[in-house]
């Protein structure tokens, strides 16, 4: 990506620690490898942010002006998408890895978000209400801002490591349509809020967010069977994202003083603390491991 003066974000390599003590535990075994990045909020502006779990080491990927949210990297680990609000509206950009070259990659006065890439990154899903009627559409676009299309009601869209289907929510529901026709059909039904859908890398469950009835915290859902297990028992618990090798997921909790980001294996028992900051950190996603240069 060309980028230039106007149009860089800084990049960081090391600007420091997330917690020691977070960093001490993931060196000590039994836990996961990579890289989570994530979004940061100081009250007065959100980044984005990648921790290194093996030594907690933060890499910096945007500092202003505006607003970055909603963090999601192509298939590859070479570009992450995600939602900036420069003024009014949130639109979705392209950040190149390598070089911080910075992209525009929807435009209008819409409100763009939850980016998710296809499985071979040429297409970016996301949730928008932009165009005729009201309410959010997930809509599709090629990873060169062109073929811009509406594909069916919702938000949140999650998109199938198998390329065949988008997950998504609506009105307290899940969903998966598919991804050329829109055809939909659900996944959870009922009184509790289902939110933020994210798939294994297998395709074969979607972790969500869960509240309502009792039965707060992430949950696991089998996709041949529908059958649904509790992961955690946090009501705050939101944003799930599962690793690349399938044996956790990270997300992030909330309490009186803001929130932080957690990972817990799919077993769901001893979950542990990523972050801990006096910050709140939220939107977590795994960074999948870039080729060699």
């Amino acid at each position: 990506m060309r980028s230039g003066p106007a149009r860089r974000l800084v990049v960081v390599v090391a600007v420091g620690l997330v917690a020691t003590a977070a960093a001490l535990w993931l060196r000590s075994g039994g836990s996961p490898d990579g890289a989570v990045t994530f979004a940061r909020s100081s009250g007065r502006a959100i980044d984005l942010f990648t921790v290194t779990l093996a030594d907690g080491r933060l890499q910096r990927h945007t500092e202003g002006p505006g607003t970055s949210a909603s963090p999601a990297w192509s298939p590859d680990g070479t570009t992450l998408a995600f939602a900036r609000r420069v003024g009014p509206p949130y639109n979705l950009w392209l950040l190149d890895a390598a070089d911080g070259g910075l992209r525009r990659l929807t435009r209008g006065t819409a409100i763009d978000g939850h980016p998710t890439w296809s499985p071979d990154g040429a297409r970016v899903a996301f949730a928008s209400n932009r165009g005729p009627g009201a309410g959010f559409f997930i809509h599709l676009i090629a990873a060169d801002g062109s073929g811009l299309r509406r594909l069916v009601a919702g938000r949140s869209p999650a998109w199938s490591p198998r390329g065949d289907v988008i997950a998504f929510e609506r009105d307290g529901d899940l969903f998966a349509a598919d991804a050329a026709t829109g055809e939909e059909r659900p996944l959870t039904t009922g009184a509790p809020v289902d939110t933020t859908p994210a798939w294994s890398p297998a395709g074969d469950a979607v972790v969500f967010a869960r509240t309502g009835d009792g039965d707060g915290g992430l949950h696991v859902l089998r996709v041949d069977d529908g059958e649904v297990r509790r992961l955690t028992d946090v009501t705050s618990d939101a944003a799930p994202a599962w690793s690349p090798d399938g044996r956790w997921v990270v997300f992030a909790r909330a309490d009186a003083e803001g929130s932080d980001l957690y990972v817990v294996p799919i077993s769901g028992r001893g979950e542990q603390r990523v972050t801990s900051s006096p910050l709140s950190d939220g939107a977590p996603t795994w960074r999948p491991t870039p080729p060699p240069r």
